[in-house]
């Protein structure tokens, strides 16, 4: 859409794509508009947030724009006037000395709360994100160095940090902060600490008898790496003394290498490491080649995006206002869910994984009943989920599973060309509007849920948090969002570094939970990992395992049935359910 709107400025849309979803049914609905303006009419629109029902979503191979690999850490929503706990007061001491300050902007919502939950988190290490790249080839360490140093020169967000002067919450963006790359040497034993590119002797708690197998070294090497990062990504990083990040690099062998790069989330989101990624390719490629990196497009600037969210037009922020009352009136964002503990004032930041897998033929299964239903999957497992928190609302308070409820969805928030450059915390969350009333079966909740994330969409320039404050005003920080919902959409994230094969990974930050319930379903080729990240303050294990393998059953009922009635559905989980 963003490639449309910069060639032809159309005026479309993203509702518009939803009623129109090919290309004939879009040339007509433009066709209808100028014949309205030449006469001095206008077409009927739709209900906001209530489409009129489409004879086709977009077809079920195309990406919905909702989230684009937010797996890697969810965004965090603008601060609510009052919190359980006051953040500390005082403005912040420059601890990076004399650094110039390039440019300064008033910290955008998103990063205004994440910078309240960083100082009130026992583990503030809960917002590191991080990548582990390995690397197969001849590599040259300073050529790597040089690169990186030119990504975070490249990008003003990595050259940033997030400061409290004269009670003001801004983001600053400095000339030049250091670029380190120690090395840490894994090839002759388990070692855990940076060192220089040496040898270092083996760690006297992994043993390594004389008549060691080569397949057993190589599984030894394997959990040292594992252990190394994770040694990495629990170091906390402070958000106001820059940089607000971390380069590691292991040598596994004579050209086996691990580049681990650990970040605060407060200077990237998901979208933002496709962006670096590509340019990081490039960069090396013009080191070891010798010669100047050519980029197809320009960077964008984080503290232009921060400036123009303090800078909203004003009609078109009574525009978003009046959207976002009719659109979430009578609901709560807050999902309540049954606890098995007593919730503490502020969540601790302690939390854990249960990962589950749908493979066989349920990709075939899930594609087919988004076809079936002119959907698209996204859609289709948004609409599982709404019914799965559906029953968990239930247990919590009592009410009718049938009522409607709001989920949290995770969004890029890159509508527009100039914001598709830009890295950094640009993502946000968006309310979407499960409407269970009156709707009787699971195939026209599927249809709903569609129309309804497109209009969303183009209201997101509301942040979650100014939406919350409008609607519900006095809301504690912790719970906004309480639960929080993304679909991976993006194909897995990879770098291209001339001369080396490399394989990227998503690390999690183990034992932490950025809040109540996060729940990420991401799609692959033999089907779908479903992974809860749950506050171990709030649920114990059992609880969230049974609840994974609830989702993980009713997935695959709606991928084989995709008509079946929601009465049936929003019964309370059954040992059918669980098989």
């Amino acid at each position: 859409m963003n490639r449309i709107t910069a060639l032809w400025n159309p005026g479309l849309s993203m509702a518009d794509f939803f009623r129109a979803p090919t290309i004939r049914a879009l040339a007509r609905m433009l066709e209808q508009r100028e014949t309205a303006r030449e006469f001095g009419t206008s077409p009927r629109p739709g209900t906001p947030g209530r489409l009129p029902e489409a004879t086709a979503e977009p077809a079920a191979s195309a990406t919905e724009p909702a989230e684009r690999n937010q797996a890697v850490a969810p965004p965090e929503p603008a601060t609510p006037a009052n919190d359980a706990v006051d953040p500390p007061e005082g403005d912040d001491a420059d601890r990076d000395g004399a650094a110039e300050v390039v440019d300064r902007a008033p910290m955008p919502a998103t990063m205004r709360r994440l910078w309240l939950r960083h100082h009130q988190r026992e583990d503030a290490s809960v917002y590191n994100v991080a990548q582990r790249i390995d690397l197969e080839g001849t590599l040259d360490p300073e050529d790597l160095r040089q690169a990186l140093a030119g990504l975070v020169a490249r990008h003003g967000a990595l050259r940033s940090r997030a400061v409290r002067r004269a009670e003001r919450l801004l983001v600053e963006e400095l000339a030049d902060v250091p670029v380190e790359l120690p090395i840490t040497e894994l090839t002759g034993g388990p070692q855990l600490a940076d060192g220089p590119a040496r040898p270092e002797t083996t760690d006297g708690s992994y043993p390594r008898p004389a008549d060691e197998s080569a397949h057993g070294a190589a599984d030894d090497a394997l959990d040292t790496v594992e252990r190394w990062c994770r040694e990495q990504v629990a170091q906390v990083i402070a958000m106001d003394r820059a940089p607000l990040f971390r380069f590691r690099l292991a040598r596994r062998g004579p050209e086996s290498w691990t580049l681990l790069t650990v970040w605060h989330h407060a200077i990237c989101d998901g979208w933002s490491f496709g962006v670096l990624w590509r340019d990081l390719g490039e960069l090396y490629r013009a080191r070891v080649q010798g010669d100047a990196p050519r980029f197809a497009v320009p960077a964008g600037r984080f503290t232009e995006v921060a400036r123009a969210e303090s800078e909203r037009d004003a009609a078109r922020g009574a525009e978003l206002e009046e959207f976002w009352r009719a659109e979430l009136k009578g609901t709560t964002t807050v999902l309540a869910l049954p606890c098995d503990r007593p919730r503490p004032p502020v969540l601790s930041g302690r939390g854990a994984l249960c990962v589950g897998e749908l493979d066989g033929d349920f990709g075939a299964q899930l594609a087919q009943a988004a076809r079936s239903l002119g959907a698209t999957p996204y859609s289709v497992l948004a609409g599982a989920f709404a019914v799965w928190a559906a029953r968990r609302r239930s247990e919590a308070t009592g009410r009718t599973p049938g009522e409607d409820l709001v989920l949290t969805v995770s969004n890029a928030n890159r509508l527009g060309r100039d914001r598709e450059q830009v890295v950094g915390l640009v993502g946000d969350a968006v309310p979407l509007r499960a409407g269970f009333g009156g709707v009787e079966g699971f195939a026209e909740l599927v249809r709903q849920l569609g129309g309804t994330l497109f209009s969303v969409l183009d209201h997101q320039d509301l942040p979650l948090g100014e939406i919350v404050d409008l609607l519900e005003p006095g809301l504690p920080a912790a719970l906004v969002p309480n639960v929080l919902f993304t679909v991976v959409t993006a194909p897995p994230q990879s770098v291209e570094l001339a001369g080396l094969s490399s394989t990227v990974r998503t690390l999690p930050t183990a034992g932490v939970a950025r809040t109540e319930l996060y729940v990420v379903l991401a799609p692959h080729e033999q089907g779908l990992t479903v992974t809860f990240e749950y506050s171990t303050d709030l649920f114990s294990s059992a609880t969230v395992e049974s609840w994974s393998a609830e989702l993980i059953a009713l997935l695959r009922r709606v991928a084989a049935d995709p008509e079946l009635p929601l009465s049936e559905l929003l019964r309370p989980a059954t040992e059918y359910d669980q098989r």
